[in-house]
């Protein structure tokens, strides 16, 4: 992920402001990272630049005490659609497996709480990188989709796994081997999300409580994410490894490279 350059400006994240012109508004408050995709036209859909920055904001709010934790979530009434297509014409598919594995490994063992609020939609990645949140919040209007089966592609972001183990086989086989969807009712009936708030008030609810859980120690909050986290990690460390195997060969399928294709001018295969 070294090939894209980070500004200067985010090396002082205590001292961000909020930015709307900004792919990525960041900013700090109160104990708080706020990290809110802001590509609404684009379905907030994530780049190849926008993965690199975020684990570069994430490695620095690591070591700042003043950090308490994470909060991610998105501009309008879109969570995401997970990654954007046209990462496939900037990179090869060697290029993006390896960076792809990077960051939900870096998910995976961050040690602080991340915090997702999920505005609507969430599609691919955006909703199987959840399973590795701390906290998922959403919207009642939000519903989830993971539309493997008809794009020729496998399981990510530890989701063959965790699925099954935190949403129940049949809905795991629903998603996995369907495509979904998957709505936030049954999403906090199942226990997949701590909390679902209104859809026109949930912007403000949903920081409100980020906000609340902000206020507990910094080391009350990640001794016990630890605790809970420890003895997952190198498991899943090593399934992300076997499930990014899998999915670098599904995209040597013609019917995959066709879908690409329909979306992605001179894409690099």
């Amino acid at each position: 992920m070294e090939k894209y350059q980070i500004d200067k400006k985010y090396d002082d994240i205590e001292n961000l402001k909020e930015n709307p012109n900004d792919e990525l508004i960041v900013y700090f408050q109160s104990g708080v990272l706020v990290l809110k995709i802001n590509r609404p036209k684009k379905k907030n859909s994530f780049t190849g630049k926008m993965l690199t920055l975020i684990i570069h904001l994430l490695e620095k709010a690591k070591s700042n005490d003043n950090i308490k934790l994470i909060y991610f979530t998105s501009v309008g009434d879109v969570f995401s659609s997970g990654n954007d297509f046209n990462n496939f014409q900037e990179l090869t598919f060697d290029e993006l497996i390896v960076d792809f594995e990077k960051f939900i490994n870096y998910l995976i063992r961050y040690p602080k709480v991340l915090v997702a609020g999920v505005n609507g939609m969430c599609i691919g990645v955006s909703f199987t990188m959840l399973a590795l949140f701390d906290i998922v919040l959403a919207s009642d209007s939000a519903f989830f989709q993971v539309p493997f089966i008809q794009t020729h592609q496998t399981p990510e972001g530890c989701s063959s796994y965790l699925f099954p183990l935190y949403l129940g086989k049949a809905t795991a086989g629903h998603l996995l081997l369907n495509g979904g969807p998957l709505t936030a009712k049954e999403a906090k009936e199942i226990g997949f999300l701590s909390k679902v708030f209104e859809s026109e008030c949930f912007e403000k609810d949903a920081f409100d409580y980020v906000l609340k859980t902000a206020e507990f120690s910094v080391k009350s909050l990640l001794n016990i994410k630890h605790m809970i986290n420890r003895n997952f990690t190198d498991n899943l460390v090593e399934l992300n490894k076997y499930e990014c195997k899998q999915l670098r060969a599904s995209w040597d399928n013609p019917a995959f490279k066709n879908i690409i294709r329909k979306f992605v001018k001179n894409a690099k295969f």
